[in-house]
This record gives C-alpha cells, sequence and structure tokens, in this order.
C-alpha cells in the first residue's frame, strides 16, 4: 500500500541551495569556543544565586521609585544575525548558531521622560549602527558582560524577530493561527513576531505579574490616548 504525502506549504522562502554546516567559514582568531565554554562553566556555579538576587533587586527597585532608582541604568538586550555581515558572508543556508550581542543602554530618568520612546530607540539604533565595526567585536566579553548586566536587575531581552517569519511557515496544514514564546515569563523577555496578516505591523508578547501589568496597561493605554 502506498502512502501519499501532499505538501501545501510556501516553499519560495526556502534558497535552492543545499544547507550549509561549513562552520570553518567563519574566521575566529580569538578561538572564542574555549573562551565561551570557560565562562559558561564558571557562570553556572553560580547560575541560582545570581538570578534569585538580581529578581530579588528587580522587584525592589520597581518599588522604590526613589531619586537612586531613576538613576539607574537600563539595558535592552538583543541579537543581530551575523551571516551577511562577516567578512566573508555566509550563505543564508547556514545552519548553526551565527548571532551577535547587543546592549542599548540609557538611565530610567531618560525613558520616563515624554521622550523616552525617542531615547530608547536612538539607543537601539547607535548599537546596531555599531555592527558595522565589526559583529564579533567584544566577543570574548560577551558572557562576562550578560553576567555583570544580569546581576544589575535592569536587563530586558528579546526573543523572537518579524524576520523569522513565524507565521508563514506551514507544514503542510495552513499557517499557525497564533505563535507564542512561552519562557517570556521566566526569562523577563519580550517577545517580538511578525504581524499573521501582515500590512508591516509587529506583535509585542509581554509577561509580568498581575499588579505589574494592571500598571503597565494603564501607562500604555494613557500614552496611546497622548498620542490619538
Amino acid at each position: 500500500m502506498g502512502i501519499r504525502l501532499s505538501v501545501r506549504g510556501d516553499l519560495t522562502c526556502l534558497d535552492n541551495s543545499l544547507t550549509s554546516h561549513a562552520r570553518e567559514a567563519i574566521q575566529d582568531p580569538q578561538e572564542l569556543e574555549p573562551i565561551f565554554l570557560r565562562e559558561l562553566q564558571n557562570w553556572t556555579s553560580s547560575w541560582d544565586y545570581d538570578m534569585g538576587f538580581s529578581m530579588d533587586q528587580q522587584l525592589t527597585d520597581k518599588s522604590r521609585e526613589d531619586e537612586a532608582t531613576n538613576y539607574k541604568v537600563h539595558y535592552l538586550g538583543f541579537v543581530a544575525d551575523c551571516r551577511g555581515r562577516l567578512k566573508p558572508k555566509l550563505p543564508i543556508t547556514y545552519f548553526g548558531n551565527c548571532l551577535s550581542v547587543c546592549y542599548a543602554s540609557a538611565k530610567r530618568s531618560e525613558l520616563i521622560q515624554e521622550n523616552g520612546i525617542t531615547i530608547a530607540a536612538k539607543a537601539i539604533a547607535k548599537q546596531v549602527k555599531e555592527l558595522e565595526n565589526g559583529v564579533l567585536e567584544r566577543a570574548e566579553k560577551w558572557m562576562s558582560d550578560w553576567k555583570e548586566i544580569s546581576e544589575q536587575g535592569t536587563l530586558i531581552t528579546i526573543s523572537g524577530s518579524p524576520k523569522l517569519r513565524v507565521c508563514d511557515i506551514d507544514f503542510g496544514w495552513g499557517r499557525p493561527k497564533k505563535s507564542k514564546v512561552v519562557q517570556i515569563d521566566v526569562l523577563g523577555a519580550v517577545s517580538i513576531s511578525k504581524l499573521r496578516d501582515g500590512g508591516g505591523g509587529v506583535e509585542v508578547g509581554l509577561a509580568l505579574p498581575r499588579s505589574q501589568m494592571d500598571v503597565f496597561n494603564a501607562l500604555f493605554q494613557q500614552h496611546l490616548e497622548r498620542r490619538m
């Protein structure tokens, strides 16, 4: 008995080339792999304590909106695709981790101003611009920088990207009606994905405790009303 499979998925987004596993194509004069492994080994031994401390510090800062807290630096962590930024460039079909870590930063007192969103956008744009100096710049410090920044309790990370086109994936039974990044409530991250119906919009996911989410919703609504 034969079985006929019918694939209705749209494969136009796939490159005609075969998947590339050419790890040696990435020039690594700094020999980052042993550095990362050593940093990771040192990090995991203190992970539980550091995470507990940073979460406690973050909640304390949110409950104490004093002047000292306002001048604390807050960070937005995100990753950038390195494939097209390396020299030589990697093919779009490269299969493997090839991401650069970026941290945009600004003081809380700046972010809560009326033009705070502009300040945040400029801080992010600055980090993207710096990728032109080399996507592996300071790569040997990525792990230690992450540990130092996360311990301060003022780090928010971005999970996902509109460029991943998650809602365009079709395995044969149609495109997904909804996609969610399930770990954002644990990592304290914000998820971003392309809007399913297109139009150039994005869908943002945020997970907070109920009390904080109520405050966020109220502030977000006020912001929208001022913009309308």
